[in-house]
């Protein structure tokens, strides 16, 4: 038996998923990294966050996968992005993979609020 029948689902609910699965697989890489690195337990929390949040989520709402993902957009982009950036090395780090990640689910997702798309990127330079 399958979770989600991949094959019948919409381009807005595919990108849902691979959004979903992106960020939870980033944040558990991140966090195992973090272990082997020996960052302390509180660097990695966010981490632990972000990736239950991703995997848990949408199993309890199979049908509103496209505001899932809106809401994990956000929470990624205005609490998780900037905690990434200060944290692991800035433009070295993992930051401008996410910022170009946020910046096309954003201009995908909330075309009918494209403002957004021109705050966040103006906040953020």
């Amino acid at each position: 038996m399958r979770f989600l029948n991949y094959e019948n689902l919409e381009l807005e609910d595919r990108l849902s998923v691979i959004f979903l699965l992106t960020g939870g697989l980033m944040s558990f890489f991140a966090f195992v990294l973090g272990m082997i690195f020996g960052s302390p337990l509180w660097m990695n929390t966010p981490h632990i966050l972000i990736c239950m949040l991703c995997i848990v989520i949408p199993i309890f709402f199979k049908k509103d996968l496209s505001k899932i993902t809106v809401i994990m957009l956000f929470i990624v982009a205005f609490l998780y992005f900037p905690f990434v950036y200060f944290t692991n090395a800035g433009n070295e780090g993992s930051a401008p993979f996410y910022f170009v990640m946020i910046l096309v689910y954003f201009s995908f997702y909330l075309i009918p609020l494209g403002i957004c798309v021109v705050i966040y990127g103006l906040i953020y330079i």
